[in-house]
């Protein structure tokens, strides 16, 4: 009997530790796509119910086990001691020859429960030492894949529509460290219109990246503001702004979950898969993806897919087609951006392919800090 309970906790303690570990992963998705989370309240709203309803449930869970455990061995360490008692005090009635040695048979029978309470006591220990060992083995082997592979390389959308979104002498400047010289973005001047379409080039460190996230509100800027419609946006914007913006950052994070994104039919998700080749890739069920493990190019197309089912009003693109193949990459920049324009959307991408440069209605570029217009 009580091997076979001990088989039922140990199955039961690998069960909360496979719970445990689909915590743990909710904690690393906060962790690891805090950009994409600040840019979107509903899927801030979303993943923080999520992990406050999946930690609580694996409280309760893990409570539970533990009390039952403790209560099992806490009863068959009674049981040693009412054997000890009835060795001491019930057999040396029966037995008188038993009383003669009963000071040696007491002395072994209490040096043998505190050394059997002591073995049984550390067996809910050893069981989830030996469950969190194997997760470490395996968190290992995963850590080794994930190194090797980086070695290769809807809830409430803001209703308030716009015209322009203008940047007036924006000004910010970044210091690497406490001895580097200081990298200046600006002054920035420029007016974004909805419904057109815009190209930012320039070098690697001439500021792109930075004035983009100026721009959607993750960076303050030092200086100089930014204005919509004519009205000025607080220095440190707030979530109603940044919620105007749909982004895929160069270093951006995929969610399993569709977080945020609520509603959406059938119809409307095969057609996105089918637009981004992904039809044969993968599957969305439950608002769920049913695998991500795919090549970088592919990644960063379901990333503008989740975007676009944000349905913001701007889209901001940092070197989104930069892992693409170059069939994919032209129907990208001739039929892809010129579709997202034509629902009145904002678009702004960063990007080095010149030979795409003529569809967009103004090329900027980045330049030592500065944004120059190019065309």
């Amino acid at each position: 009997v009580g091997a076979t309970e001990l088989y039922k906790v140990t199955s039961e303690l690998n069960k909360e530790a496979a719970k445990e570990g689909h915590v743990n992963s909710l904690y690393a998705d906060y962790l690891n796509g805090f950009k994409e989370i600040k840019m979107n309240s509903a899927r801030a709203y979303d993943i923080t119910s999520d992990l406050i309803t999946e930690t609580k449930a694996l409280n309760e869970s893990t409570t539970d086990i533990i009390v039952r455990v403790t209560n099992f061995f806490n009863y068959l360490q009674v049981l040693m001691y009412v054997v000890v008692g009835v060795i001491i005090f019930v057999v040396p009635v029966f037995s008188s020859e038993f009383s003669t040695s009963v000071t040696t048979a007491t002395t072994t029978a209490l040096f043998l429960a505190g050394t059997l309470a002591g073995i049984i006591t550390s067996i809910p220990n050893i069981s989830q030492s030996s469950v969190s060992a194997k997760n470490l083995l395996d968190l290992v082997e995963a850590l080794k894949i994930g190194a090797n592979d980086r070695s290769e390389n809807q809830s409430d959308i803001v209703k308030t529509s716009f015209k322009t979104i203008e940047l007036k002498d924006v000004t910010y400047r970044y210091v690497s460290d406490a001895y580097a010289n200081k990298f200046n973005i600006g002054p920035a001047n420029f007016t974004f219109e909805a419904g057109k379409l815009y190209f930012i080039k320039g070098s690697n460190g001439s500021g792109k990246t930075t004035l983009m996230r100026i721009l959607i509100g993750l960076y303050s800027p030092l200086s100089g503001a930014i204005w919509v419609d004519g009205n000025q946006v607080e220095p440190t914007p707030d979530s109603t702004y940044r919620d105007l913006f749909s982004v895929v950052f160069s270093d951006f994070y995929l969610f399993k979950k569709l977080y945020g994104i609520k509603n959406q039919s059938v119809e409307t998700l095969d057609s996105l898969l089918k637009m981004f080749d992904l039809d044969r890739k993968i599957k969305i069920e439950q608002n769920t993806f049913s695998d991500l493990n795919l090549s970088t190019g592919q990644r960063k197309r379901v990333a503008l897919m989740v975007a676009l089912l944000e349905n913001r009003q701007v889209l901001i693109l940092d070197e989104w087609a930069a892992d693409q193949d170059p069939e994919f990459r032209k129907e990208f920049y001739t039929e892809i951006l010129p579709l997202i324009k034509s629902m009145n959307k904002m678009v702004i991408a960063i990007t080095h392919d010149d030979r795409y440069f003529g569809i967009a209605d103004s090329v900027l570029e980045m330049k030592n800090g500065q944004l120059l217009k190019v065309s």
